[in-house]
């Protein structure tokens, strides 16, 4: 926060805010909140460059360049200044290719004119101190002739040492780089010189796309690839032209050396003379012919012009966004698209199953009931003793009832208690089942065979040291493991130790005689065995009994652990298996008209005490079937 006309200093700003309305405007400027936003010049290029678009007009070399901005005219002024920038750089691009031609010629000269000065000198010291004849015209001729042969030596030399320069800069310059000197090969080689130009010109291409696109971009790779095709073809031409001058300059030193012999008959001192002035008139000739080039290649720097030109200046389009409606249309649009796709997702996969009627429109297996969400499982796991007039106890009499047509009318009968996933209440449900058989005037045994994660000690509070496993192991007898439950009535036998082996246990044919036994003194026998997606105990145990309960979790069942259940009990042919839903929570609205309707005396308490939840008691006929009257217990309030 700072104040109107004071400095504001910082790492990347230096400024003054200015406020050139009257006094009596500043509080309301106050209230505006103005902000100033500052971008390093990373931030400030990508900001540029995300509001740039360039189009290329079909069938034309015309580009049109567009481009927005939070501030008014700064728009136009970037494509003002891109512009001239771009036509400037495809200007200085050419003239710093003639430059360096330029450089390379001044450095031969520079070399030549120390050699003239030096032979010059030395013809003439040499004429000073000998008499030397003048030649006859044979002579003369021959010696035209060696002057001519080697003075076109030195220029193939030339050649061959400005395409070394080239191959070098080919070699490591950069995709982008300039160009090296090629002027003074324009008259002996203008294939070379086409070539050359037109990787010019590529660069120039790859520089303007890179304005718009990046180097990974399909433009750019394509004229990497031309850049490259193009590289690779004046590195063959070259290697080809090396070849063809040096032949040509073995031919012009055997001529040179025939031309040589016929001279050699001249006096010692003419043929020093002859030496010293064809040297002479080789540089001179070499040295016209680079002044010739240092001309052509000024009077082209003359003539350069940009590549591109600018046909018409950037001119304000007036405001373009935001447009409100279109953006609130696109955002309700993705927020609709992304609802659903979350619905569908959340229905497909994470779909709880928490109601009774939720799970019978989904599967056809038999479903005996479900039981309300208890706070008090912690506490008071055995909540058919804690309140026997509650929701939760009701939803077990009506469990009970639907059991009463499932089991035979005579003899002990067996229900299995089991779960799909571990802590979905497998034993709380069969704990509370046989207190409430029991509370029934029932003898009850509870037998917990989950021998891997044994819970029905820690449910009715019974200490585990001797149970199913010392006894199927032989290390204790029947009545040894025998403990009384908190009602009378219930027996119950704890897993006791967690054996290393509890499957292989389950296996031991004691088991049967146990439950045999058992048979003859009890009513009811009720086994809590281990979930059966993960251990296969249970669905061992199931043939054993006379009906099997599977716990459902409302707060973890999806329809995929549904169709899991179905897909077991299918394959281990379990038609005697029913489910029981556990945990069921009530909304808001459901407890309001709850007590809505106890007004009007539909609720538990008023003549109706089996109708308070509406599980019913079992699938299909049995939910309206009334349960049989509980048997006196000292432990029923």
């Amino acid at each position: 926060v700072h104040r109107f006309g004071e400095r504001v200093e910082g790492p990347d700003l230096a400024m003054t805010v200015a406020f050139k309305e009257g006094p009596d405007k500043i509080e309301q400027a106050k209230r505006q909140h103005f902000r100033i936003r500052v971008y390093d010049r990373t931030g400030r290029i990508a900001l540029f460059r995300s509001g740039l678009t360039v189009e290329n007009i079909e069938r034309t070399s015309i580009l049109t360049l567009r481009a927005t901005s939070t501030l008014q005219g700064r728009s136009k002024q970037f494509l003002d200044t891109l512009a001239a920038a771009y036509i400037t750089f495809t200007k200085d691009a050419k003239l710093e290719s003639s430059l360096r031609t330029e450089e390379f010629i001044d450095r031969q000269l520079s070399e030549l004119m120390g050699i003239l000065d030096s032979v010059e000198n030395q013809v003439d010291r040499f004429k000073a101190a000998n008499q030397v004849l003048d030649l006859d015209r044979e002579q003369t001729d021959f010696f035209n002739a060696l002057v001519d042969l080697e003075t076109e030596l030195r220029k193939v030399d030339l050649r061959l040492t400005g395409m070394d320069a080239l191959q070098q800069h080919l070699s490591v310059a950069p995709a982008d780089a300039g160009l090296p000197p090629t002027a003074y090969l324009s008259e002996q080689d203008p294939m070379l010189v086409q070539q050359v130009t037109r990787l010019f010109d590529l660069r120039n291409e790859r520089t303007a796309a890179l304005i718009d696109v990046t180097e990974e971009s399909y433009a750019v790779r394509r004229l990497d690839s031309a850049i490259r095709n193009t590289r690779f073809s004046i590195a063959r031409y070259l290697e080809d032209s090396r070849k063809v001058l040096a032949r040509r300059k073995e031919t012009l030193q055997r001529e040179i050396s025939g031309i040589e012999r016929k001279l050699g008959g001249l006096p010692a001192t003419q043929r020093d003379v002859l030496s010293l002035e064809r040297k002479l008139k080789v540089n001179e000739d070499l040295y016209v012919f680079l002044l010739q080039a240092k001309a052509t290649a000024v009077i082209d720097r003359a003539g350069i012009a940009p590549a591109a030109s600018l046909i018409e200046q950037a001119r304000h389009g007036g405001r373009v966004g935001p447009d409100k409606q279109r953006t609130i249309l696109v955002y309700s649009g993705v927020g609709v698209l992304l609802a659903l796709a979350i619905a569908a997702l959340r229905y497909l996969f994470f779909e709880r199953i928490d109601r009774l009627e939720a799970l019978r429109d989904l599967t056809a297996l038999p479903i005996s009931g479900g039981i309300p969400h208890y706070p008090g499982i912690e506490t008071e796991p055995i909540s058919v003793i804690a309140d026997s007039r509650s929701q939760v106890t009701e939803a077990f009499r009506g469990i009970r009832t639907g059991l009463q047509y499932n089991l035979p009318a005579d003899g002990c009968s067996t229900v299995l208690v089991s779960s799909l996933h571990p802590g979905e209440g497998k034993s709380f449900v069969s704990s509370n089942l046989a207190a409430l058989l029991a509370k029934a005037g029932k003898r009850v045994a509870l037998v917990d065979v989950d021998l891997h994660k044994p819970n029905i000690h820690k449910n009715l509070g019974l200490p585990n040291r001797r149970g199913m496993s010392t006894y199927l192991s032989g290390l204790d007898t029947l009545e040894g493991i025998r403990q009384n439950g908190p009602v009378e009535g219930l027996e119950v036998f704890t897993a006791g130790p967690v054996p290393p082996n509890a499957s292989e246990l389950l296996l031991n044919p004691k088991l049967n005689a146990f439950i045999a036994h058992l048979g003859q003194t009890h009513d009811y026998i009720v086994l809590d065995s281990p979930p059966i997606l993960l251990i296969s105990d249970a669905l061992v145990l199931m043939p054993k009994a006379h009906s099997a309960l599977i716990v459902m979790n409302a707060q973890r069942t999806t329809r995929s652990s549904i169709h899991q259940v179905e897909r077991i009990l299918t394959e281990t042919g379990a038609s005697k298996a029913s489910l029981v839903l556990n945990d069921i929570r009530v909304s808001r609205w459901e407890r309001v008209w709850s007590k809505y309707a106890a007004k009007y005396g539909y609720g538990y308490g008023y003549g109706y005490g089996y109708g308070g939840y509406a599980g019913g008691y079992g699938n299909g006929p049995t939910d309206h079937l009334t349960p049989p009257p509980e048997a006196p217990s000292k432990n029923t309030p």
